[in-house]
């Protein structure tokens, strides 16, 4: 099936939790319930469609097998749809590299287009569940249900997650809010455009603002970094946002590392921090 790309309304993580694209149709969604499946890229445009569709996807399923025999046909499977994948590019004359059987994928995948997943009151979105309360420190901190949200596509992921203590000396110490955000392919231009600014700020170990004339009651850190993730070039921005620095600051190498491990990373460069 082709993939339908819609363009995103925005790259940054607000732009993309709260993007309502088109719906896919039904056809073109049918790989979300697939045992493993692959999306291709053919530059040269699949022939036949009014635009340019430069990628698609190929997905199969093994019924009727438990467990542990889905994951002994895994290999198999792969095999299968990388062939299947690979003559599809041949009669399309797609061009670009080969799928190997190591680019298929079983599911959980993520959902193309950038439209908000759906989940049953109380789950935690796909998106967001690396994250773990004690990245920020100690045993008190929870998950605040109102600003869970999460958003996975084929080009961007991102999430955003309130979490409240139970036991705080002030008021604006009770929440703290962590975003996460990675870009790949088309996006990354974009990305690069529209955080210039941010990026030619980043330093390794900047110094939060400190003038006392602004009053300010929140401090939110951003950290950047640039991996192979998944096999693709991805950029990361990871944003700690709390009442103090210090702690801040403590714990956001810690939140990006568990970011970047949980979304199969490798190569990761930290590129560096900025106050915001």
């Amino acid at each position: 099936m082709p993939v339908l790309d819609a363009p995103l309304s925005g790259v940054r993580a607000e732009d993309i939790l709260s993007a309502r694209n088109a719906k896919e149709p039904g056809w073109a969604t049918a790989y979300r319930t697939a045992t493993t499946q692959v999306t291709a890229a053919c530059p040269a445009g699949l022939p036949g469609y009014p635009r340019p569709v430069t990628r698609f996807r190929v997905h199969a399923s093994l019924f009727g097998a438990d467990g542990s025999e889905q994951v002994r046909a895994a290999g198999e499977l792969g095999e299968a749809v990388a062939a299947a994948a690979n003559l599809v590019r041949d009669r399309g004359r797609c061009g670009g590299p080969a799928v190997e059987p190591s680019d298929v994928r079983p599911l959980p995948w993520p959902v193309a287009g950038g439209s908000e997943e759906s989940e049953e009151p109380g789950e935690v979105p796909p998106a967001c569940r690396w994250f773990r309360p004690e990245l920020l420190g100690g045993k008190d901190w929870g998950r605040g249900e109102p600003n869970r949200r999460g958003v996975t596509g084929d080009d961007a992921d991102a999430c955003s997650l309130m979490l409240r203590r139970a036991k705080a000396v002030t008021r604006e110490d009770q929440a703290a809010v962590v975003t996460s955000v990675s870009w790949r392919g088309p996006l990354l231009p974009e990305v690069r455009t529209e955080y210039g600014a941010e990026l030619a700020a980043l330093s390794r170990d900047p110094a939060p603002e400190t003038d006392p004339g602004t009053r300010r009651k929140r401090y939110r850190l951003a950290v950047w970094a640039d991996a192979s993730c998944s096999g693709v070039r991805t950029l990361s921005r990871v944003t700690v946002d709390m009442a103090s620095a210090s702690p801040a600051a403590a714990r956001a190498d810690g939140v990006l590392d568990a970011y970047l491990a949980s979304s199969g990373c490798r190569a990761a460069k930290v590129l560096g921090k900025v106050w915001k």
